[in-house]
């Protein structure tokens, strides 16, 4: 059976979450839309394409997967529900380019989420990435440590120290701190933030000179407990800390990723901890995932060439001949394409 590129990718990866326990979550291709307007925020875009349901009300076509799962979670007390999805989300592309419909691939675990799962899920999104390329690599961060500098600072500016933290811009948040009256100290620990990328391995002593609180102290707790699961999957190498992945923190805590490959300019996966998503929609329990953006793997093998065909030309009188040679080649698994009657394809 012949599969493009993509196709085989999409196999291989729902073989891979099957043998970990993952079962597969269908959805509708719509929800109602005040999902998404009370969570727009969370969304990649908060652009939608909308209708009136014939019971009159405003529904959306799917611009997220995650929402919906978490929205209908129903984990038993002490358990995780792990689930895995193909589907396609609808979004508005940049540039204002229009609507596009995307293909994702990725899984969810809802429930008591406990370290294990958090580096089984760290290891699935690193086996995803190796299923597309050997030549990728799986950056972390924890937003433990951004959490805890920025409840010290006044709240108006935190958007701002994020932005710079995740441009890698030293000397503006040197600059901002100095305008804020930020102490020296908690002035060096965000520009530490900033400027720390490299194997997560290599930098866990650096991650010392932050861990002076609870929480950033559980952050670093949790940090080097993956880097020891990564060292028992083989993975070591693959997992680089770089803290200026920022997601938004009124929905994310703890553990937050991205998956590039070699090829990309983008990152093709990303992931994290969303336990307060959960909480938004009234759900008293954790959540980890990640999503494959499909879609982008056109881009990364370029466009497939059509497989070989044989051409079988067909005349007039020779309909049983035509059909048996047809079969044959067929039964090879072979590309077959008979001509019209006049030799026209």
């Amino acid at each position: 059976m012949y599969l493009r590129k993509d196709e085989q990718v999409i196999y291989s990866l729902r073989d891979l979450y099957r043998r970990y326990g993952y079962h597969q979550y269908k959805v509708t291709k719509f929800e109602e839309y005040e999902l998404y307007a009370r969570n727009k925020s969370f969304l990649v875009s908060d652009k939608m394409l909308t209708f009136t349901d014939t019971n009159g009300k405003l529904m959306a076509l799917k611009p997220d997967i995650t929402l919906s799962i978490v929205k209908n979670a129903r984990p038993a007390p002490g358990s995780v529900d792990k689930v895995y999805y193909c589907e396609n989300v609808y979004r508005a592309g940049s540039n204002y380019n229009g609507f596009q419909e995307i293909t994702q691939t990725g899984l969810e675990c809802l429930g008591a989420i406990d370290d294990y799962t958090v580096c089984e899920v760290m290891m699935l999104a690193c086996r995803s990435l190796a299923a597309i390329t050997e030549q990728y690599l799986l950056q972390v961060s924890h937003l433990g440590f951004a959490d805890a500098l920025l409840s010290q600072v006044d709240p108006a500016l935190h958007r701002e120290l994020l932005d710079l933290v995740c441009q890698k811009n030293p000397a503006g948040l040197s600059a901002l701190c100095a305008t804020a009256d930020i102490a020296p100290s908690l002035t060096q620990k965000l520009i530490l933030l900033a400027d720390t990328f490299g194997p997560l391995h290599d930098l866990l002593p650096t991650l010392e000179a932050l861990a002076d609180c609870p929480q950033t102290q559980a952050a670093y707790g949790e940090l080097a407990s993956i880097d020891q699961a990564m060292s028992e999957y083989c993975l070591t190498g693959k997992v680089y800390l770089d803290f200026s992945i920022v997601s938004d923190l009124n929905y994310y805590n703890g553990i937050v990723f991205q998956g590039y490959v070699n090829g990309l300019p983008t990152h093709i996966l990303s992931g994290g901890r969303y336990d307060r998503l959960a909480e938004k929609l009234g759900k008293q329990i954790g959540g980890i995932g990640f999503g494959v953006y499909m879609s982008l793997l056109e881009r990364f093998w370029g466009q497939e060439p059509d497989e070989p065909e044989t051409i079988l030309p067909y005349k007039n009188g020779t309909l049983q001949e035509t059909i048996r040679a047809a079969e044959a080649l067929t039964a090879q698994g072979k590309r077959v394409r008979v001509t019209g009657k006049d030799g026209a394809l």
